[in-house]
């Protein structure tokens, strides 16, 4: 039976976590996702051995591995520290950043979404044209409140800054909603009973 290596094992749970993190949770885990995959994948190729080299070779003889039921405790520990040292794991520590952030980036994957779903053409062209337009409002909607956010931290101005945000929300809203009630099947109605 072939035995792992508990630190590239520890390296790809990293890495995994971390990628995971940053994917599902981007607001907020960001920078520390992108600290736990880079972490891992870089332990996990420390560690690697080339598959021209035996066991032997590389001094891994019988007993050197280490149950995974002992990788527990390291993995913590890692993650604590990676935790201590990516913070709360937010690009910004304002509102209104996260705002900016938070918002490019989720319709940034929405948009992906979208591609995918018109590339493998179950889109029909006038929706096409609907997500075309309000991701062209969003992206004027964004570039106002980018302008905005720096008008108001460079003079101190902040109303330009509060209409901007709540017409970036709302095109965000807009066309999120569009997308998702383009990419939902259509039910069939419901028999009429008798």
């Amino acid at each position: 039976m072939k035995s792992r290596s508990w630190k590239t094992t520890l390296g790809g749970l990293l890495a995994l976590i971390g990628a995971n993190l940053a994917l599902f949770w981007p607001e907020h885990c960001a920078k520390l996702g992108g600290f736990l995959a880079a972490l891992g994948s870089g332990l996990g190729l420390l560690f690697a051995r080339d598959n021209d080299k035996s066991s032997e070779d590389v001094g891994a003889g019988a007993g050197s591995a280490v149950p995974m039921k002992k990788l527990g405790v390291p993995l913590f520990a890692a993650l604590l520290l990676a935790a201590g040292l990516g913070g709360s794991g937010c690009a910004t520590s304002n509102p209104e950043g996260r705002l900016l952030a938070s918002t490019a980036q989720t319709v940034d994957a929405a948009m992906k979404g979208w591609s995918i779903w018109v590339v493998d053409g179950k889109a029909e062209p006038y929706s096409e044209v609907r997500v075309r337009e309000l991701y062209g409002r969003y992206q004027l909607a964004m570039a106002a409140a980018k302008e905005s956010y720096t008008v108001w931290k460079a003079t101190g101005e902040k109303t330009p800054w509060e209409r901007a945000s709540v017409t970036l929300r709302q095109s965000r809203d807009f066309l999120l909603n569009l997308i998702d009630a383009f990419q939902r099947p259509i039910k069939p109605p419901l028999p009429s009973s008798p």
